[in-house]
C-alpha cells in the first residue's frame, strides 16, 4: 500500500487544528525556563510499506515544526528537540479530511524515544492495534482517557473541570496535569486556573503545555496575576503602555520603530505569524481592504508574533503580507489587547486608542463597515467621501 501526498486543504485544517488545541505559539515564553531536549519516535505501520507520514508539533522556541518522511519497509523515524513537553499530531492518511479520525494521531510529545506501531485500514480509515510505549505521560494520557470516557464522549464540561482538578491536585509533577490544564483552560473560571497552575512543579509549569497556560492567565488574569507571576519582565513593561503609540518595535531591517510614526490617522493592525496557515489565507484581504476605502486614510500594519527573524523574513518571501511589517517578538502588543491566538485583529484611532480589539477578518465585509465608521467619527468623512 502506498500513501500519496497530503492534499492542500488537509494541510490547512491540521495547522488549524494545532493552533486550536495548543496554541498556535507560546507568545510570552520564559526562555530562562526552556528545556531543549532531543525526542525520537519510531513508527510501525505493520501493513503498509510505502508512503508519506507528517509530524506536527512544537519545537523549543514555541514555534510549529512539521516533518516529513517516507515509509521504509512500514518504518519510518522522526527526530527533533522539544522543551520538556508538548501536543504532536501524527497524520497517517493523506486523504483524511476529518480531523476526528483515528488515523490522526495526536501524542504527548517528550524527550527520549517513542515506539508506536499499529495496523491502518486504508478503507474503513482505521487505525487498528495500536501501542505506544516510551513515553510516560502519553500512558497517562491512554489511562485517564479510558478512565474518564463516559464524560468526555458526552462532552460533560463541568464534570471534566472536576476531574481535570483532582488529577492535577494528585499528580501537580505531571506534564499530563499541565496537558489537562491547557486542553482545558476556557473551561475553568480564572481565579480557579491560576490555584490549579501554582499546584504544578517548576518542569510542569515550564513545558510547552504549562507556558500555554501562563500565556493565557498573563492575557486573561489582570494585574493581580501578572504582578505575582511575571516573568521577561513584562509586567513592567506593560504597566508603561497607555497606548499604541507607546510601542517600539522592529522592522525588516532591524531598526526601531516607535509606532507614534503612524499618529494621525486609525490603524488597522494584522497579527500573525510564519507558522499560521489561516493568516497567510486571510493576509491577501487586506489589499481588497485597502481599496474599499480612501486612499490612505487608514495605516495598515501587519505585527509579526514571530520570536526569530530569520523565518519572520522566510515567511515575507513566500507570503503576500500587506502594509508595514514589523515584528514583535515578545508579543508586547498581544498581551496588551489581551488576545491569544492568530490572525487577529485590532483597529485603533488617530491617538492609538483602540476601537475595537478583536475586529472582524480581513475577507469579513464587516471590517469595511467598521473602518469607515471609523473614518467618519475620527476625521469628519461622509457618506460621499466613503
Amino acid at each position: 500500500m502506498t500513501l500519496s501526498n497530503l492534499n492542500l486543504e488537509v494541510k490547512k485544517k491540521c495547522f488549524l487544528l494545532i493552533c486550536i488545541l495548543v496554541g498556535c505559539v507560546t507568545f510570552a515564553q520564559n526562555h530562562n525556563a526552556i528545556s531543549c531536549e532531543k525526542f525520537k519516535i519510531n513508527l510501525q505501520i505493520i501493513n503498509a510499506d510505502t508512503g508519506l507520514i507528517k509530524l506536527n508539533y512544537f519545537g523549543c522556541d514555541g514555534n510549529g515544526k512539521t516533518i516529513n518522511a517516507q515509509l521504509n519497509k512500514g518504518q519510518i523515524s522522526f527526530e527533533g528537540k522539544v522543551n520538556r513537553a508538548t501536543q504532536a499530531l501524527l497524520m497517517l492518511d493523506p486523504n483524511e479530511q476529518d480531523l476526528d479520525a483515528p488515523s490522526m494521531l495526536r501524542i504527548i510529545l517528550e524527550p527520549g524515544e517513542t515506539n508506536i506501531s499499529c495496523t491502518f485500514n486504508p478503507n474503513k480509515k482505521e487505525v487498528l492495534n495500536l501501542n505506544i510505549t516510551g513515553s510516560i505521560s502519553q500512558n497517562e494520557k491512554q489511562t485517564w482517557e479510558q478512565d474518564n470516557a463516559v464524560a468526555l464522549k458526552a462532552r460533560q464540561f463541568d464534570t471534566i473541570t472536576k476531574l481535570v482538578a483532582k488529577y492535577v491536585s494528585k499528580h501537580p509533577d505531571s506534564y499530563f496535569s499541565a496537558y489537562l490544564l491547557d486542553l482545558y483552560q476556557n473551561k475553568f473560571i480564572i481565579d480557579s486556573l491560576i490555584g490549579y497552575y501554582g499546584q504544578l512543579n517548576y518542569a510542569a509549569q515550564n513545558s510547552s503545555f504549562g507556558q500555554s497556560v501562563l500565556d493565557y492567565l498573563f492575557a486573561k488574569g489582570g494585574t493581580t496575576f501578572r504582578d505575582k507571576f511575571d516573568y521577561n519582565n513584562l509586567n513592567n513593561r506593560l504597566k508603561n503602555i497607555n497606548g499604541l503609540f507607546d510601542v517600539t518595535l522592529k522592522d525588516k531591517l532591524d531598526n526601531d520603530v516607535n509606532l507614534s510614526v503612524f499618529k494621525g490617522k486609525p490603524s488597522l493592525l494584522f497579527f500573525w505569524g510564519s507558522w499560521c496557515v489561516p493568516c497567510h489565507r486571510v493576509a491577501p484581504f487586506l489589499d481588497s481592504v485597502k481599496r474599499k476605502i480612501p486612499k490612505d486614510a487608514v495605516n495598515i500594519i501587519s505585527i509579526s508574533l514571530n520570536t526569530n527573524n530569520t523565518e519572520w523574513l522566510n515567511s515575507l518571501e513566500k507570503h503576500h503580507i500587506p502594509g508595514t511589517n514589523l515584528i514583535d517578538k515578545d508579543n508586547i502588543l498581544r498581551m496588551y489587547y489581551g488576545f491569544l491566538a492568530v490572525p487577529h485583529i485590532v483597529v485603533v484611532d488617530a491617538k492609538g486608542m483602540a476601537v475595537n480589539k478583536n475586529a472582524p477578518s480581513p475577507d469579513d465585509p464587516e471590517l469595511i463597515v467598521l473602518l469607515k465608521d471609523v473614518l467618519k467619527n475620527e476625521r469628519g468623512f461622509n457618506n460621499d467621501m466613503l
